[in-house]
């Protein structure tokens, strides 16, 4: 009787729910016994969609998985070919706006989910691992092992902690509590973690308004000038603009791309004068080489920052300069020294952040853009104008003309030659700051110091400048060497004229400088006349030099080049007259082009640049007497003041005349 009470219907909805409740259990769909695949997904951003840049995404046993960035920035890639978490992912290529990204960004994910990349998360990513600089990132990426991914595992918290810290310290920006790995956002100038990405992009200012730090009228800044550099009026005129000097901190790269932030200053002038009124035309200044850290343009006792103001902005020019990165307050570690594309991002960056303040500062700017520089400043000035002119850049910059200064322009020509036995003066400091950087920039140029330098100079080489040294206590306080850049022995053996740089205590190994010279000769990079030609050199120090070389484009804008003829620093036929030539040969229209000697004389009455020349002339015979009564006091004193001290008075001079000219 108890089974008439089990109704038929009864008994097919207990089945169904045995039924349901097995698939429930197991976890499987009907027809199917296989998982959803795991998912790892996010978006590349730095402030601006990273848009079709390829990612990839490696585990600690090697396998990996590739996927490419979307206009949106996002990618989504299946994990189901990778081994365990924690993963490390790295992006490279794609474009940033109309610009190609250089960079390589680097994340990483503990699980499937989300992994954002961007500047913020290769901080990250760079501390977790205990990595100072993203070259060795890179390298890190390709052998990406366990060990690695347990310092990940362990130091994770603590490198979020550490960069959430720097963040605020250095640039103002608060995380607010997001996670910069998985935080979910659009890549669209809106959200809020976009728009803290924003405030990290190059060329964006950390405080608007700048702080000022100086206001002089005429007046005060020409008596300024008599006290501090008498003569210097009668060079580059008296003040006819009173002018406002403002602070500035703003966001850049480094010498592998990697995010960092740099100082500079902004010159406003202002007055009655028609030449101070109105919208004004623009400087950008790129200055010349110096080893202090504290280095700042901003600060009119510098006397490389008088001398600008004095030139340009007390005569109408608004002035943007940099201090670089690496220097005065920046967070980056080194200095990019001669690295071409870095140094005129910065640049860029330093101008993109000034416009910024503009508006705030009551700086009316025109259309007209100068950019100009020296010695080390040429070398950049010349790289900025190159990069403005390109395809990354154009649309965004037009440069009215470019005024160089004594730049080491043709680098991998002034290379061959300091190595085939004609060091210049300084190189014995040069040529640590010019390794640093590529160094970090490219690397490859040294397993360990000592393949470089001789063991006497070799510990701590590589953090000595930057630094709290000048130049004459590099020297004085034994942290190298004044003349000896080669062994007394070392072969070839030197030039006429450069036997003072060949002795004992040199700086550089000669296992070194032959394998340069044996490089050079089996790669050889420029002509009978002295012209680069296409070569692959194998020395990693050569091919920076080559890649360095400024004789790689060119100017389809007004140029002129300004030096000294006998300069011992850096030699005036070796770079600026080879980049003439070079210029030239390439169909540079001759009229585009003014090359200016100020040490020779004067082509004649009619010559726009005989006062420099003759003022040149009077300062360089003072400065002969002050060497006293032998020849070689006279010829040493100078070498001495030739470089730093005598010529950039004229050739500002001469720059500032050119600039007016096309006003």
């Amino acid at each position: 009787m108890i089974d008439h009470i089990f109704k038929p219907g009864l008994r097919n909805l207990a089945w169904g729910g045995i039924l349901m409740l097995t698939y429930l259990l197991s976890g499987c769909q009907f027809g199917s016994d296989a998982s959803p695949p795991l998912i790892l997904s996010g978006v590349a951003a730095t402030g601006k969609p990273i848009v079709g840049a390829s990612v990839t995404v490696r585990a600690g046993d090697g396998t990996q998985a590739s996927a490419t960035t979307d206009a949106n920035g996002a990618y989504s890639l299946a994990l189901t070919t990778l081994g365990s978490p924690p993963y490390l992912i790295e992006l490279a290529g794609g474009k940033v706006g109309s610009a190609d990204n250089p960079a390589k960004y680097h994340s990483l994910a503990t699980a499937s989910g989300t992994a954002n990349i961007s500047p913020i998360t290769e901080m990250i990513v760079l501390a977790s691992l205990n990595i100072n600089n993203s070259p060795e990132l890179a390298m890190r990426f390709g052998s990406y092992k366990a060990s690695d991914a347990k310092l990940i595992s362990d130091g994770l918290a603590a490198a979020k902690a550490t960069v959430a810290a720097a963040l605020l310290a250095d640039y103002g920006i608060s995380l607010g509590g997001a996670d910069p790995l998985t935080v979910g956002f659009a890549a669209n100038g809106t959200s809020d973690f976009d728009q803290l990405l924003g405030k990290l992009a190059r060329g964006s200012l950390i405080t608007n308004p700048p702080l000022q730090v100086a206001t002089l009228d005429a007046a005060t800044f020409k008596s300024m000038l008599d006290n501090g550099s008498p003569g210097l009026t009668q060079v580059v005129g008296n003040p006819k603009c009173s002018i406002s000097v403002y602070y500035m901190k703003y966001n850049t790269i480094g010498g592998a791309n990697e995010a960092t932030n740099a100082s500079g200053t902004i010159m406003v002038p202002s007055g009655t004068d028609p030449a101070c009124t109105g919208a004004r035309p623009v400087v950008l200044y790129a200055h010349g080489t110096t080893v202090e850290k504290s280095y700042n343009l901003a600060d009119l006792n510098n006397g490389e920052a008088a001398l600008v103001a004095a030139s340009f902005a007390a005569q109408g020019f608004i002035v943007v300069a940099s201090n670089y990165a690496g220097y005065d307050t920046s967070t980056l570690t080194y200095h990019p020294y001669l690295n071409a594309e870095q140094q005129a991002a910065d640049m860029i960056d330093a101008l993109r952040a000034a416009r910024k303040a503009f508006t705030s500062l009551s700086a009316s700017a025109s259309s007209k853009l100068f950019i100009s520089g020296y010695s080390q400043g040429g070398h950049v000035a010349m790289a900025t104008h190159k990069a403005m002119l390109s395809s990354s850049y154009s649309a965004e910059f037009q440069p009215t003309a470019l005024g160089g200064m004594s730049g080491p322009y043709a680098l991998s020509l002034f290379g061959d030659a300091i190595f085939a036995g004609r060091p210049n003066a300084g190189g014995t400091i040069f040529t640590p700051m010019v390794v640093n950087s590529w160094q970090k920039s490219y690397g490859g140029l040294y397993s360990a110091l000592s393949d470089i330098y001789e063991s006497q100079w070799a510990t701590g080489i590589d953090t000595l400048i930057p630094g709290p040294y000048t130049f004459t206590t590099l020297i004085t306080q034994g942290k190298l060497p004044q003349l000896a850049y080669f062994a007394a022995d070392s072969l070839p053996a030197a030039a006429p004229g450069f036997e003072a740089f060949f002795g004992a205590g040199n700086l550089v190994k000669s296992s070194f400088r032959n394998a340069y010279l044996a490089d050079a000769a089996a790669n050889p990079c420029n002509d009978a006349n002295n012209l680069p030609i296409a070569c692959t050199p194998g020395n990693a120090f050569r091919k920076g030099g080559v890649k360095n070389d400024l004789r790689s484009y060119v100017p389809t804008t007004p140029v002129l080049l300004c030096g000294g003829k006998n300069d011992p620093t850096v030699f005036y036929p070796v770079n600026t007259q080879t980049t003439q030539a070079y210029f030239l040969g390439k169909g540079m229209p001759a009229a585009a082009l003014t090359v200016v000697d100020v040490d020779s004389t004067p082509s004649g009455s009619s010559d726009p640049f005989a006062a420099a020349k003759v003022g040149f002339a009077l300062a360089k015979a003072a400065t002969e007497a002050s060497g006293g009564n032998t020849v070689a006091g006279r010829a040493q004193a100078v070498a001495g003041a030739y470089h730093g001290g005598l010529v950039p008075p004229f050739c500002s001079a001469v720059v500032q005349g050119f600039f007016k000219t096309l006003l």
